[in-house]
């Protein structure tokens, strides 16, 4: 059994649900060198 994420971006909320049919994360980060 899978669950997937869901996102308002209207409202800004999220919750959990049966649906993971658009399931994707990305998470970015950049290191300064100085």
């Amino acid at each position: 059994e899978m669950t997937g994420l869901h996102h308002n971006p209207l409202t800004g909320r999220y919750w959990l649900g049966p649906g993971v049919s658009v399931n994707y994360m990305v998470h970015c980060r950049t290191d300064c060198v100085a």
